[in-house]
């Protein structure tokens, strides 16, 4: 039986999963890197779709902080450009 306040991490790379603890910190990590998902169609829609797509459960998998850091945005580069349907904040 897994101890409380835990979960499981993912790992990274050649880091395999590993019991991680909530003591030790945990990050919500997209699995669809949010640069891709911006030089995709993030960069043509309003804030409120991108918004939606941040906080989506099914995007997100819980991360301890060293392997979220580690994986970052995996070398992708954000395209500066906005596209058209393109709206900021309010």
């Amino acid at each position: 039986m897994y101890p409380k306040a835990s979960y499981v991490c993912p790992g990274f790379g050649n880091d395999p999963a590993h019991l991680a603890y909530d003591v030790d910190g945990v990050q919500a990590d997209h699995r669809k890197p949010v640069a891709v998902h911006w030089n995709e169609t993030g960069r043509m829609t309003t804030q409120h779709q991108r918004e939606t797509w941040d906080t989506e459960y099914t995007n997100l998998v819980a991360m301890c902080p060293y392997h979220n850091r580690k994986k970052g945005s995996e070398s992708n580069e954000y395209e500066h450009q906005t596209g058209p349907g393109f709206e900021g904040p309010l």
